[in-house]
């Protein structure tokens, strides 16, 4: 089994269609009731609806292909990215505000600018969770030159105002809107698990995006974590840039 779970995220890595070694999507796993893509002016919205949990995300289809993801539970609800081009920021304002999600915090793991997209009535208050590595990554890391070079090759369509961290996050478990989060530090940021619907959210993974795989060590430690989570029965990877599900046979 374990054989089986490595050579599809190996097949995922490089490129390969996952339902053709798999075989279709086993009826256990199919947790999810899924919605038609919503078009809106500029991005799309698909919700997933896990019973418990509604899974709303945002495609932004901006220049950079960037996702965001809100998880409702019960009326409360807690961002998982922010958008960084203006165009996307009033139509994801008017969808939070029509649902009158209860927003219980944003979590800005890789994406820590766009912080004007909270800079309104409804969201001003709005709590901002980080890692201590996410603000080492963007202060004196790789990050401090991408801070940089957005705003200068995007120019003013992109908000390079960063966000300010209000909650500063530790490894390990937390919860927020209700919401069982497993949080661990990665060299840029941070993965968020979602135990309740076995999924588990990265920074840059699909078979048809931009995988950030910087080497040969870097790619046997992103394989050691993916297995890592298979091993505890994840089956929904979230991307940044990519929303991308494995499905693993049993």
């Amino acid at each position: 089994m374990k054989l089986n779970k490595t050579i599809l995220l190996l097949v995922s890595l490089s490129g390969l269609s996952i339902s053709a070694i798999a075989g279709g999507i086993p009826a256990p796993y199919s947790i999810a009731t899924t919605a038609a893509p919503i078009q809106m002016k500029n991005g799309t919205m698909q919700v997933r609806d896990y019973g418990s949990i509604k899974m709303h995300v945002y495609s932004t289809q901006d220049l950079m292909d960037d996702y965001v993801i809100i998880l409702e539970k019960a009326g409360n609800a807690v961002i998982i990215e922010s958008p960084a081009f203006y165009t996307n920021f009033d139509e994801l304002r008017n969808y939070l505000a029509e649902h009158k999600f209860n927003i219980k915090g944003i979590l800005t793991p890789y994406h820590p600018l766009g912080a004007t997209f909270i800079q309104n009535e409804s969201l001003s208050d709005t709590p901002v969770y980080m890692t201590q590595t996410v603000l080492d990554f963007w202060e004196t890391g790789f990050g401090s030159v991408m801070k940089q070079g957005i705003p200068k090759h995007f120019g003013t369509k992109v908000d390079s105002a960063f966000y300010k961290q209000t909650v500063l996050l530790d490894e390990g478990e937390t919860e927020i809107a209700g919401i069982q989060l497993i949080i661990t530090d990665t060299y840029d940021g941070f993965n968020i698990e979602i135990p309740e619907i076995k999924a588990v959210y990265l920074h840059i993974l699909g078979h048809d995006a931009h995988s950030e795989i910087l080497g040969h060590e870097h790619l046997n430690e992103m394989i050691a974590s993916l297995e890592t989570y298979t091993d505890h029965d994840y089956i929904t990877f979230l991307s940044s840039h990519h929303l991308l599900k494995l499905t693993l046979p049993t």
